[in-house]
């Protein structure tokens, strides 16, 4: 579905919660503030450092020094858990003025949303052939079954 949702949100935190496959190994949270015309990115996800750097650009790896800067975030890429991860992004913490929202058009804007979106560059592997056999995880078979059925193209 792509619709969009039909008026303007400030929106401060997204919240997503993966169901029978692991998060994504390389991707962008999307805004749009033109109903989908266009998109710019929020925040940036990768496995490691290295991938930030290659994807998004070494200004991906810098510390929030502005509050509409979008910056790399390795720890919702991890492949543990193998379902049912969590991701929450905030678009308001460790912003310059997080504090002061109301007197910061820039951060107000940093929030504004018609449209949310997840470009998925790369999806997470299951390294099946690191999987230990002694753990007898009966859910592997399952979602690497599901996870070829639901290929998606980006």
């Amino acid at each position: 579905m792509d619709e969009p949702l039909s008026q303007e949100f400030h929106v401060a935190y997204v919240f997503i919660k993966m169901a029978n496959s692991p998060r994504p190994g390389v991707w962008v949270l999307e805004r749009s503030i033109d109903n989908g015309e266009t998109f710019q990115p929020w925040q940036f996800f990768a496995d490691s450092i290295g991938d930030c750097e290659s994807y998004f650009g070494r200004e991906s790896l810098q510390p929030i020094t502005r509050d509409d800067s979008a910056t790399c975030e390795t720890q919702y890429s991890k492949i543990v858990p193998l379902e049912g991860g969590e991701i929450v992004v905030s678009l308001l913490n460790n912003r310059p003025s997080a504090n002061d929202f109301f007197n910061s058009t820039v951060l107000q804007e940093w929030t504004r949303a018609t449209n949310v979106r997840f470009r998925l560059l790369r999806h997470k592997t299951f390294l099946g052939h690191l999987m230990s056999v002694a753990r007898q995880d009966p859910t592997v078979t399952r979602r690497v079954e599901e996870r070829e059925r639901d290929v998606v193209t980006i």
